[in-house]
């Protein structure tokens, strides 16, 4: 394991796909130290490029042996690495999390929050709000004023782009 682990790391940001699959397909069968592990996907999520925590999101599940409190840390940490999220992203982010919430009993509340603002302000820049963007919202609005505020972001966000004739890319306010 120890191995593999030191190829990768050694070869961040530039890692193969291939070698990083194998990775989390290690750890997913192999007996790691959590505080190991909780290292190594920190170095992934901090030095690793976007593809990689892709892939470090989307194998959260396997790659933890399903520990709520070590994907809720990993997920809050690729989260908060990005610019901007897009819909690969979003995608990932809403299984993980959705394994997360089921046990959410087990989870300390307040980096569930933090998560949650995180992922907030993220998704108000966000170009196109599609499904899985929208199951995040559910997680991430906690009441009527945060909605409005998000919808009248995205709103000034959006009529601020067309009055400076900005068509570099879609955004879709709502």
């Amino acid at each position: 394991v120890k191995k593999v682990v030191e190829e990768v790391l050694s070869d961040l940001p530039s890692a193969p796909p291939a070698k990083m699959h194998t990775l989390f397909s290690i750890l997913g069968r192999q007996k790691v130290e959590e505080r190991d592990l909780r290292n190594w996907l920190t170095d992934i999520a901090e030095h690793g490029n976007k593809e990689q925590r892709i892939l470090l999101v989307r194998n959260l599940d396997h790659a933890t042996n399903r520990n709520p409190v070590l994907m809720l840390e990993m997920l809050s940490k690729c989260v908060s690495m990005e610019k901007e999220l897009d819909s690969r992203m979003t995608h990932d982010v809403s299984f993980i999390l959705h394994l997360i919430l089921e046990h959410s009993g087990k989870i300390d509340k307040g980096p569930l929050e933090l998560l949650r603002d995180e992922l907030l302000r993220k998704l108000m820049d966000i170009p196109k709000l599609d499904w899985y963007a929208d199951e995040l919202l559910r997680f991430c609005l906690t009441g009527i004023d945060s909605a409005i505020n998000f919808l009248e972001h995205r709103l000034k966000k959006s009529i601020g782009r067309k009055r400076r004739g900005d068509k570099s890319e879609a955004f879709e306010a709502v």
